[in-house]
Formats: C-alpha cells, structure tokens, sequence
C-alpha cells in the first residue's frame, strides 16, 4: 500500500503538473511571413499571458541580424542601423535609446531564446493576426496602412512604368494561370501584324483537346474562333485554347514556347522563363511580380482592345462540337473585382498548388489606370482584397500623377 505521505507527494506533484500545463504550453502552430512560412527552431509557447516566438527565427524572416552575447546572456537585434537589445528573464527592452516593458520575461525554451509575440509590432512596422482555424500566427508587413499577406505584390502606372508600391517584386514565384499573359500578349501581337485575326477558325488538335485543369472539353477535330478561344483564355483560363491558340501561331506548343521565352527577354523580364504555355508548375517555369507588371503593362498599353475580352463578366458561347454537335454555354469570368470594384477592367486570376492564388487586377478611373499584381495568397478572397486594397491606395495617394498624365 501506499502510505498517506507518498501519497501527498504523489497528489502534489500533480496537481503541480497540472497547474504547469495550465500556464506553459507547447503548440505546434505554424508561423508564416508575408506569406512564407517560417522555420521554427522551438515551438510556440503559449502562457496564460502571452504567447512567445522564437526571437532569431522571427526577426531574421523580418530582415533583422540576431546576435547572441552567451557571457551575459543578452541579445541584440539590428535592422535598418537601429539596435534592440533583450535580455534573457528580464522584461525590460532598449530599442534605441527608448525603453519598453515586455508582457513577460524574454525566457530560453529548448535552448532557444523567446519573446512575446505583441513586441513585433513595437520594434517593426509589422502587424500579426492569430488565425485559430488553421493553427497559424501571420505577421506581415503593414505598407501603406493595410496588410500584404502573400508571396509579393506590386502596384503600376502603366504609362510611365512608375512603381507606386512593391513588395518582394523580385521574388521568382510559380504564378499558375497568370503566366498566360504571355500567352495573351503574343496574341494579340500576331492580329496586330495581321498573321491572325479574331474571325480566323481554328482546328483543335489531339494535343490541344488533351488539355487537363481548366478547359472548354473541346475535342479533336473541333473548330472554334481565335475570338471564343481568347474569352476563354481571358474569362476562366482554358488551357485546351492556350494549346491552340499557340499551334495556331506557331505551329506547335514547343515553338511557341520558344517565342514566350524569347519576349520576356527582349522585354527584360529577367526573373522570368517559361517551361510550358499554359502555367503549370514545372521546376523551371517561374516569374516575380516585377516581371508579371512589364509584361502586363506591354499588353493593355499596346492592346487595349483586350479589355474587351478581360472586362466581360458573363459571355454566351455558342460553338459545334464534332462529338455532340451544337452547345451553348455561358463563360464566367472568375475576377470578383469586375462585379465589386469601380472602374475594374480586368485583367487575370490563377491558381495552381505551388503559386496559391494570385491574381493582376486592373481598373481605370477619370483615364487613370492602374496595374495591380498580388501573388501566392493563402485563400482566394484574400487575393481580391489585397488588390482591391492596392488599387485604392494608388487612386486615393497620386492625384498629382493623375494630373501630369492628362
């Protein structure tokens, strides 16, 4: 038997566990930057007060250098020539010449140094949300007074070329359905130059109706308009009508790929190489924001008649299938933005599994326009809100610019 003092220690020690559960608790959250996750050397702690990250994880996915002095265990933080100094069990910090009070002690959890989660917001210009659904901490950075929470983002006044707003423009990025502005802008440089026209029919190749993801199920043999196939290439991304549309132009999908590569070059897009003609995730199929806004820009600048094609929101197709005859269907157009926001004229949304959801969203107000590109976003909504919000900063920030340009 156990006698009645064991059994106190016993019951003591547990109500002890119990109580240290209660207040210090390991979760296996995710953290992500910007849209990228970060690598954690410890789990998150959770206390009844707060909730502590990883300081050298953390600061350094926000750009910061991290130094640890293991004499007096302190540790000092730089970014941008300004210096934060921590010390371990102590919640007083220095950033600068100013002194903060932490919620809690900085502490040393699994050999790793960590610190209340609310100080991000103290010493960057960075916000954090705790989404509790997916078990993850996001902390982005707060330009322009609103959240930029996916891979990167940038913001262009296609006649100058002027840059009004950029995040990670430089970062080469699967972007899944928008690499077809490529495809659009080759397009429309062939009617341009009278090697095709909108009225020219077109008939669809075995390659072509093999096309997988987002099609018009067209089979070989089929005969469609260059005009259906680019409001399909334009509405939804049809991949069946990019594979056409480029053995129309260039006789195969392999040369055509051949004249892609060869137009992000002449146009300097040096993040940029495309691997196939319709997006999809090869290794080395990728583009950066700051590529996606040139080669936009070319397109609405020398083709404004895309808007046509990238502004309809609903649009009947009525087309003769080999296989089942007549059918009409409508295409919808899947940017939210053309039902939502004033002034939207188009222009691409995407997905694939490696890009997340992005999208270049254009609009035009009092012959204003604006381009406005937003990659590798965590949910769909997101992708049309942060453009949304992009697109109001540059008409509600550059009047004067509006000005110079009528």
């Amino acid at each position: 038997m156990i006698s009645m003092k064991k059994y106190f220690v016993i019951l003591l020690l547990l109500l002890t566990l119990g109580i240290w559960n209660i207040a210090y608790c390991q979760e296996s959250m995710m953290v992500r930057f910007n849209g990228q996750e970060v690598n954690l050397s410890t789990p998150i702690l959770v206390e009844e007060n707060a909730t502590l990250i990883p300081i050298r994880n953390v600061f350094e996915a926000a750009g910061a250098q991290v130094k640890w002095n293991s004499s007096d265990q302190s540790i000092l933080v730089t970014k941008s020539e300004e210096n934060i100094w921590l010390q371990v069990n102590s919640q007083k910090a220095k950033i600068g010449e100013r002194e903060i009070l932490l919620d809690v002690p900085v502490k040393i959890v699994n050999g790793n140094a960590v610190l209340p989660l609310t100080f991000i917001s103290e010493v960057f210009s960075l916000k954090y949300e705790v989404d509790k659904e997916n078990n993850t901490i996001i902390i982005y950075d707060s330009i322009c007074g609103f959240p930029l929470t996916g891979k990167a983002n940038i913001l262009v006044e296609p006649k100058s070329g002027l840059i009004l707003l950029e995040h990670n423009a430089h970062e080469k990025l699967k972007v899944g359905n928008v690499a077809k502005i490529m495809n659009l802008l080759l397009i429309f440089e062939a009617i341009e130059n009278k090697e095709i026209a909108l009225d020219d029919v077109v008939t669809i190749s075995e390659e072509a109706s093999k096309g997988q993801g987002a099609q018009l199920f067209m089979e070989t043999g089929d005969k469609e308009t260059v005009e259906t196939l680019v409001k399909s290439i334009t509405m939804m991304g049809a991949n069946d009508s990019a594979i056409a549309m480029a053995e129309h132009i260039a006789g195969s999908k392999e040369e055509f790929l051949v004249l892609m590569n060869k137009k992000a070059k002449d146009l300097g897009m040096k993040d940029t190489h495309f691997a196939n003609v319709v997006g999809f995730d090869f290794e080395d199929q990728f583009t950066s924001a700051y590529d996606i806004g040139i080669m936009a820009r070319e397109l609405i600048v020398k083709y404004p008649k895309i808007f046509e094609f990238t502004s309809m929101k609903k649009e009947k197709i009525t087309r003769k299938s080999k296989e089942l005859g007549e059918l009409t269907f409508y295409l919808q157009n899947l940017n939210r933005l053309l039902n939502s926001y004033e002034g939207a004229t188009g222009l691409i949304t995407g997905y694939s599994a490696g890009a997340d959801y992005c999208m270049v969203g254009t609009a035009e107000r009092e012959g204003f326009q604006l381009i406005a590109v937003t990659l590798g976003t965590s949910k769909s909504k997101i992708r049309f809100e942060e453009t949304r919000h992009m697109l109001d900063y540059g008409f509600e920030n550059y009047d004067v610019l509006r000005m110079n340009l009528k």
